[in-house]
C-alpha cells in the first residue's frame, strides 16, 4: 500500500477521489481481516464426544485414551452402549493439565 505519489497538477476533485479510493480499499482490507465468512458455521458446542472427537480435541491417539481409561484418569459415560466423554469431564481434565 505504501506507494510514492507524484501530484502535478491535480484539481481539488482529482485529489479527493484518489484519497477516496485508497480510504476505500483499506476499509476493504480491514473488514476481510475482521468478518468471518458469512457461509461460516459457528463450532457446535456439545454436552458429550466421541471418542475419536475427544482424541481430536486433546490432540492424543486412541490408545492413549484408553490407557487414561485404564488409570482413570479420563472416565467416559456408557451412553445407550455408546463410549462418550462428557465436556465437563474433558474441561476439568484440562483444568487439571495445565
Amino acid at each position: 500500500m505504501a506507494q510514492t505519489v507524484t501530484m502535478l497538477h491535480l484539481t481539488k476533485e482529482e485529489l479527493r477521489a484518489e484519497v477516496r479510493a485508497e480510504i476505500y480499499d483499506l476499509i476493504n482490507v480491514l473488514e476481510r481481516r475482521q468478518c468471518p465468512p458469512c457461509n461460516e458455521s459457528k463450532p457446535e458446542i456439545k454436552l458429550f464426544y466421541t471418542r475419536a472427537e475427544t482424541c481430536k480435541l486433546l490432540n492424543v491417539s486412541l490408545s492413549t485414551l484408553q490407557n487414561w481409561k485404564t488409570q482413570h484418569i479420563l472416565v467416559p459415560n456408557k451412553i445407550k452402549g455408546r463410549v462418550l466423554y462428557s465436556k465437563q469431564s474433558i474441561d476439568d481434565f484440562l483444568r487439571m493439565s495445565a
